[in-house]
């Protein structure tokens, strides 16, 4: 190997150590570091983005990331309308089949579309997505990731993050998990390019405004 060439990863383990570890969590949990950190004598210092009342944006994500790996197992994640699946399979954030399931029934009993459902149970806000379009992936190889339950999202009046904790302006919406709602969201560190490389797509699928899904979800996955 010539000098300067780098070994391409076979997995997302280098999220998980050292400075990566502290980056990849941070997201996990709903916060918005920079890439760029700071050395001290103590380390690395991470740079966040601030919400209006200067603390750190904590908005969405996972309570209390817990580190697992995930075995070579079918996994399925939401998309909008306005989305591809060649570009959502390198996303971050998926759920187990498990989940549909719920989900599904949870729409039945519910009356409304799945995509609803799923903005629901996931505390999606329309401003992020529809929740239109699902898509069935695999990972191709052992990877590691975060799990926990969703926290609440915060949106102003003028479509911005906020923290739904912090101070917030008046008319901001904040959405939160439905009671009894013990769903967990698996996050998936790495970047787009790199996940989309360890991930095989198995099958899309549509859920119109009407709710009918196309083609249906086959009990076999």
């Amino acid at each position: 190997m010539a000098q300067g060439d780098k070994t391409r990863p076979t997995d997302n383990y280098h999220c998980f150590k050292g400075a990566g570890f502290i980056y990849w969590r941070a997201k996990a949990s709903g916060l918005q570091p920079s890439r760029e950190t700071h050395a001290s004598p103590d380390g690395h210092v991470f740079d966040y983005t601030p919400d209006v009342d200067g603390f750190a944006m904590n908005n969405g994500g996972i309570a209390m990331p817990a580190e697992t790996t995930l075995g070579l197992r079918n996994l399925f994640r939401f998309y909008p309308s306005t989305g591809q699946a060649r570009y959502a399979i390198g996303g971050n954030w998926w759920q187990d089949l498990d989940a549909l399931k719920v989900m599904t029934t949870f729409a039945l009993n519910n009356d409304m579309p799945l995509s609803r459902a799923a903005q629901l149970l996931l505390i999606i806000p329309k401003d992020w997505g529809d929740c239109a379009n699902i898509l069935i992936a695999k990972p191709t190889v052992v990877l590691k990731a975060f799990v926990g339950k969703g926290k609440a999202v915060a949106i102003s009046q003028t479509g911005q993050s906020t923290s739904p904790d912090g101070k917030r302006k008046s008319g901001t919406a904040v959405y939160a998990a439905s009671p009894g709602n013990n769903l967990e969201q698996i996050y998936i560190p790495g970047e787009p390019a790199l996940l989309a490389q360890f991930m095989q797509q198995i099958a899309t699928h549509h859920i119109d405004p009407r709710g009918k899904i196309s083609p249906p979800i086959p009990l076999t996955y």
